[in-house]
């Protein structure tokens, strides 16, 4: 039988006091204490992981090749933002004016270019990149992207 309780930092602290006393009796090895709580971790962000909401379909517009127009990525006046849960339509523009993540992005890249994306620690190369794949909220702007036809278009 098997009992879901939710581990708290004082219930572990208690259940690894318990279990070192226990450890003394039956010679459980600290390797396998410490693969627990990490599976326990683990199991714990999967789940959240997976209680999060979908990603909008119409975040990002896939375009084919063909129609593209020799651009494989554009973004225009794109604003961003993690935090885009509001409860009504002021907030939403008092975000957009102060807090947002990226704001006022314009970015064309040509098919077959070689682009690299530099900053600092914390100025938005990996919130850009998630901008492109439509992960992170879009406030407004559009985003469009050529998506490779088959895996061959993936090496060039």
């Amino acid at each position: 039988m098997m009992v879901a309780i939710s581990l708290s930092l004082s219930r572990s602290v208690s259940l690894s006091q318990s279990i070192n006393h226990f450890r003394v009796w039956n010679g459980i090895d600290d390797d396998f204490l410490m693969l627990f709580f990490w599976v326990q971790v683990s199991l714990d962000r999967i789940w959240n992981f997976l209680q999060e909401e979908e990603l909008p379909k119409d975040a990002v517009i896939h375009v084919p090749k063909e129609q593209s127009g020799g651009v494989a990525i554009e973004i225009k006046g794109g604003e961003f933002s993690w935090n885009s849960k509001f409860d009504n339509e002021q907030e939403q523009q008092q975000q957009l004016l102060h807090q947002n993540t990226l704001s006022n992005i314009n970015l064309q890249v040509k098919s077959g270019s070689c682009v690299a994306i530099c900053g600092t620690v914390g100025s938005g190369k990996s919130s850009l990149l998630s901008c492109i794949l439509g992960e992170i909220p879009k406030l407004a702007g559009t985003v469009r992207n050529v998506l490779p036809q088959n895996k061959s278009e993936l090496a060039t």
